[in-house]
């Protein structure tokens, strides 16, 4: 009785490990993923500039 209770303490500690490691990782994958959306947000509204136009287009000129 103790080896059975003994032996599913073991496994539900490793079980709630797995669960949180999982956790973990979808949340860093969720961060990226809003990471890359406000850059490409920020990018476009940069783009979006009509100031910024002629250094898209290469027309430095230099001083």
């Amino acid at each position: 009785m103790v080896k059975l209770i003994t032996l599913t303490v073991f496994i539900g500690i490793i079980l709630l490990g797995y669960f949180t490691y999982v956790d973990s990782q979808q949340r860093k994958q969720q961060e990226m993923l809003n990471i890359i959306k406000e850059a490409n947000l920020t990018i476009k509204n940069v783009e979006a500039n009509p100031n910024n136009q002629s250094v898209f287009k290469g027309n430095h000129s230099s001083i």
